[in-house]
């Protein structure tokens, strides 16, 4: 599946950013130039899991003032009927 994160923190000097950034990217996620998201066109169901839990734990576990502002995400899979026509 296609997934697509955006986040903004409140009161991070960028420290807990570039934590998270680079949590999605070991997940194999990439930031487009000049944008604020973070995109992976190819990612199963149990490592966007994975990644997303370690992305949180993250934000639980940090010690500073900064806090989430909003979390967006959006994910899509195409239908397995156009998956088979694109196949052939």
């Amino acid at each position: 599946m296609r997934a697509t994160i955006r986040f903004s923190l409140n009161n991070d000097n960028g420290t807990l950013t570039t934590r998270l950034g680079n949590i999605l990217k070991q997940g194999g996620f990439v930031k487009p130039q000049s944008t604020a998201t973070y995109e992976h066109s190819s990612v199963g169901p149990r490592k966007l899991g994975r990644v997303l839990r370690e992305f949180w734990n993250a934000i639980s576990a940090h010690q500073g003032r900064a806090h989430m502002d909003h979390f967006w995400m959006y994910t899509d899979q195409d239908h397995p009927r156009s998956q088979k026509r694109n196949s052939n």
